[in-house]
C-alpha cells in the first residue's frame, strides 16, 4: 500500500521536474532570441550578415499595381518617364541602404498594355541614365505573340529581332527561353561590334 503512494510521489515529481525543465528551456531560448538577436529591421549596416547581402547583385523590376491586378487598365502619363522616375527612385533607396550591385527590370508585361510595352522598349536608351545594367525580360512575351497573332512556341524570331533592338538600345542582361539562340545572337552583335 505504501509503495504504491510512493510510486505516485515520485511519478508527480519526476513529471514535475521534467515540466520545470521544459519550461526553463522554453523561456531560456525565447530570452536569448529575443535579447540577442536583433529584429532585420535594426540589422546594423556594418553586420556580416548585412554586408553579405549588400555585395550580392539585387535585380528590382517595375510593376504596375499588384499581380493580381497589374494589367487592369494600367494608365501611365508617359510610360517611360513614370518608369524613369520609379527607377529614380528604387535606386536611391537601394543606395542608401548601401547595396552595391543594382540591376533594373522595366517589367515588360508587368501592368503595362501592349502599346506601353513597344514605347518603352523605343526609348530603351533612356534608361542608361541610370548607370546601372538593364534588364531585359522579353522573351515570348505577349507583346510579341498577340501583336503577331501566333502562339509563344512561334516567337522565337519575334524575340530574336527584339533582344537585338534591346541591346542595342542599352540593355546588359537578356531573360530568355531560347539560351542557344541568344548566345549566338550576342555572340553575332559583339562580332559586328569588333
Amino acid at each position: 500500500y505504501f509503495d504504491g503512494y510512493l510510486l505516485i510521489v515520485f511519478s508527480f515529481l519526476f513529471f514535475l521536474f521534467f515540466f520545470i525543465i521544459v519550461c526553463f528551456c522554453f523561456f531560456f531560448c525565447l530570452f536569448f532570441l529575443m535579447i540577442r538577436r536583433p529584429p532585420r529591421s535594426t540589422l546594423d549596416r556594418s553586420s556580416a550578415a548585412s554586408d553579405v547581402y549588400k555585395r550580392q547583385p539585387y535585380i528590382f523590376m517595375h510593376m504596375h499595381g499588384i499581380p493580381r491586378t497589374m494589367q487592369e487598365n494600367p494608365v501611365y502619363e508617359n510610360v517611360t518617364a513614370d518608369i524613369l522616375k520609379f527607377m529614380f527612385g528604387k535606386l536611391r533607396y537601394f543606395r542608401s541602404l548601401g547595396i552595391e550591385q543594382i540591376i533594373a527590370d522595366p517589367g515588360f508585361g508587368f501592368g503595362k498594355n501592349m502599346d506601353d510595352n513597344y514605347r518603352l522598349l523605343n526609348n530603351l536608351e533612356v534608361f542608361k541614365i541610370l548607370e546601372i545594367p538593364i534588364l531585359m525580360g522579353i522573351s515570348r512575351e505577349s507583346m510579341l505573340y498577340r501583336f503577331l497573332d501566333i502562339t509563344p512556341e512561334e516567337s522565337l524570331n519575334a524575340t530574336s529581332a527584339m533582344h537585338v533592338i534591346a541591346l542595342q538600345k542599352g540593355a546588359k542582361i537578356l531573360r530568355v527561353h531560347d539560351v542557344k539562340e541568344a548566345v549566338e545572337l550576342v555572340r553575332l552583335l559583339e562580332k559586328l561590334k569588333a
